[in-house]
């Protein structure tokens, strides 16, 4: 039989030869090299500072590529006006950096923190009853990674972790000895690989990959010293691609 077309769909063929480019998540405990993984990502970035991660570890590779950065941190954040005011500011820039030939990575520092910006800007301080319209919210938030795709850029969202609790035999809250991720709930299913940063009994860093889309066999993995950085990882999950292409 011989090739078909049908109006509406694309020969799946035509797009096998996929962008350069990955969206990665990073999670992890404090100090544990999040922001220091992520700056190893292609130049030149685009750095969103919505934590206080940035000081202290930026020096290290600012020789090494450009980076611009904007700053949320000292903006006022007082009432529910100062939260949309807010988020419109982040949606402007981020917009500037997306249509930007030049930035080839966009780091958000810390995801977590921007996910807590955009549920006051949608609900307010002290909104309640607001389970109904979240699912608005996670639309937007979904629709605002997917423009990175079709960009083709690069995009680093960091995570913070917080200690995970559920219900002991008492019917108390406790805490499991586990952690899990802070902020919108499906960025694991969205990023092509999830990493977990760490710093080793030897004061090195690694990331362990949690899971990966485009390369299972990794799951479980770490890398660390040396091969703990972007290029490295990036050319792991993408085989197509040679560590050349990510640096």
């Amino acid at each position: 039989m011989g090739e078909i077309k049908i109006a509406g769909f694309a020969d799946v063929s035509d797009v096998l030869g996929m962008p350069k480019r990955i969206l990665v998540n990073v999670e992890g405990l404090d100090k544990g090299g999040k922001t220091h993984f992520s700056l190893t990502a292609p130049g030149p970035v685009a750095l969103f500072d919505m934590d206080r991660g940035l000081e202290g570890v930026v020096q290290k590779f600012v020789d090494r590529k450009q980076i611009l950065y904007t700053s949320y941190r000292h903006l006022p954040v007082v009432t529910d006006d100062d939260h949309r005011d807010l988020w419109r500011k982040f949606e402007r820039d981020y917009g500037v950096v997306l249509a930007h030939k030049g930035v080839r990575s966009i780091i958000i520092d810390t995801a977590t923190e921007l996910w807590e910006k955009a549920r006051l800007a949608e609900f307010g301080g002290k909104a309640t009853n607001v389970s109904r319209r979240y699912s608005d919210l996670n639309a937007r938030f979904r629709k605002l990674i997917d423009r990175a795709f079709d960009a083709e850029k690069n995009l680093v969202m960091i995570h913070k972790r917080k200690k995970e609790y559920k219900q002991n035999a008492k019917g108390d809250d406790s805490w499991t000895g586990k952690w899990e991720r802070q902020g919108f709930s499906e960025i694991g299913y969205i990023a092509q690989v999830n990493l977990c940063a760490f710093q080793q009994g030897d004061g090195e860093f690694a990331v362990e990959v949690i899971n990966s889309r485009l390369q299972p066999r990794l799951n479980g993995e770490v890398f660390s010293g040396e091969l703990c950085n972007f290029p490295f990882v990036a050319s792991m999950i993408r085989p197509d691609t040679e560590m050349a292409d990510w640096e």
